[in-house]
């Protein structure tokens, strides 16, 4: 069967615009939209119709001329009929495959485009949301005349509102990480834009103890506020989340941001050396292209003697998991200052660092972090471990270990739930008084 005898049978059941007629061919040729191949069919069809009505036909080519007229909305074929003296109410034409949805694409794109005046971007995709019933007519029309070429009306419009919009702002369509998602919603006819999260890596340095890295809710009152917090609903009042997210979130004019650390110390240890890997994700922004060394000028001057960051890079999503697949396996090393109940020698300490050369401590969940972590035995490898006298009773270790080791338990034992430690190792009480992070691989 011919397309034009197709396109008419189509047009004898369903009112059918011009795009909506070339796209139910769409595969068939290239470089013609489907706005020209819809109105080429039915050209076609008018100028074969038209031939045989000078031959004398009239009957059925009368027929053929009321359908694209009135289903195909074909102004020709109107004033043909009109010459002829056959009249035709000529009521509003709303195709029935796109609901005339493709003439309403330019409210949509200007206001989308107008949204997009206040954001900084350079790449966008388009996303669109039709009514279902288009879609079910669509699928019903395919199967029933058999259309293996068709282009789904969501395609099209993606495609064909992606293209305008890169005409009129210079930007460019982006399908694998886009800037900026335009959400055309047709149904419920309002136009939404959500840009992609800006990824910054980084290294902090914690300069000063008791603050940690999270936010820290009140315990007791569950952040609601009480005597013991001061009413204010949190342990600490602030955090090295907060002190390095609040800023940089502020500078890309995001609506919020999520910090993702490579581990966590405690509240009581520093971060010294080339500091704690970290990935700060930056949602909604609406700048996306800072200097990063204004970033880092920013939070450190704002937090002078509290928090350095250093080593800023963009990356993608896709380090976060890495970061913390990463943080539970990569060497870190710390500095310990260890009182030990009845002195220490150096013979004793030298037994201790022969004792833990790449050692596997068995650690259960230390009692201290119980009731926020399950309980379970941990193996983790200690590489190495140096020491320095401090006095008889004190002195400083530098332990090489893997991530997810708990330090303050190793030197303490935990009552026996950390084995070997160097409270066993000593057969005397050990304790840590002080500790650092010095490295994080």
């Amino acid at each position: 069967m011919y397309i034009t005898e197709v396109a008419l049978k189509i047009m004898s059941e369903h009112k059918v615009c011009n795009s909506c007629l070339g796209r139910l061919f769409s595969m068939l040729g290239k470089n013609v939209d489907n706005y020209s191949k819809g109105k080429a069919i039915k050209t076609s069809i008018y100028i074969s119709a038209y031939r045989n009505l000078l031959k004398g036909r009239y009957r059925d080519e009368i027929k053929i001329l009321e359908t694209i007229a009135k289903n195909g909305g074909f102004k020709p074929a109107y004033d043909t009929l009109k010459g002829l003296n056959i009249s035709i109410n000529e009521k509003e034409f709303i195709c029935e495959l796109c609901g005339g949805l493709i003439d309403k694409m330019d409210e949509y794109i200007y206001s989308a485009i107008d949204k997009l005046r206040s954001i900084e971007y350079n790449t966008f995709i388009v996303g669109v949301t039709i009514p279902s019933e288009l879609v079910s007519r669509e699928d019903a029309i395919r199967s029933k005349f058999k259309l293996p070429y068709v282009e789904a009306l969501k395609k099209e419009l993606n495609r064909r509102i992606g293209l305008k919009m890169t005409l009129l702002t210079g930007k460019h369509v982006e399908f694998k990480m886009p800037d900026v998602l335009v959400h055309i919603d047709f149904v419920r006819r309002n136009v939404n834009i959500k840009t992609r999260s800006v990824f910054i890596f980084g290294r902090y340095l914690k300069l000063k103890r008791e603050i940690p890295q999270n936010i820290w809710i009140c315990g007791n009152c569950n952040g609601l506020g009480c005597t013991q917090c001061n009413w204010t609903g949190r342990k600490y009042q602030v955090s090295i989340e907060e002190l390095i997210g609040e800023p940089i979130s502020k500078m890309f004019n995001a609506k919020k941001w999520k910090f993702h650390g490579a581990g966590r110390e405690d509240v009581d240890a520093r971060v010294l050396g080339r500091g704690r890997p970290f990935v700060i994700e930056i949602i909604e922004p609406r700048k996306r292209n800072i200097e990063l060394e204004n970033i880092a000028k920013v939070v450190n001057d704002l937090n002078k003697e509290l928090v350095k960051i250093q080593d800023l890079a963009y990356v993608n999503k896709s380090l976060v998991k890495d970061l913390k697949i990463r943080a539970k396996i990569a060497k870190k090393t710390y500095s310990v200052k260890i009182k030990v109940e009845g002195g220490v020698s150096e013979e004793e300490l030298k037994h201790l660092v022969e004792t833990f050369k790449n050692i596997i401590v068995e650690q259960r969940t230390p009692i201290r972090v119980l009731r926020r972590r399950a309980d379970k035995i941990r193996r983790k490898r200690i590489y190495s471990i140096d020491t320095k006298i401090i006095s008889n009773d004190v002195f400083e270790a530098i332990i090489t270990c893997q991530g997810g080791l708990y330090i303050k338990e190793v030197v303490s034992g935990d009552g026996g739930r950390t084995k070997p430690s160097f409270t066993e190792i000593l057969n005397k009480k050990a304790t840590c008084l002080e500790l650092d992070v010095i490295d994080v691989e």
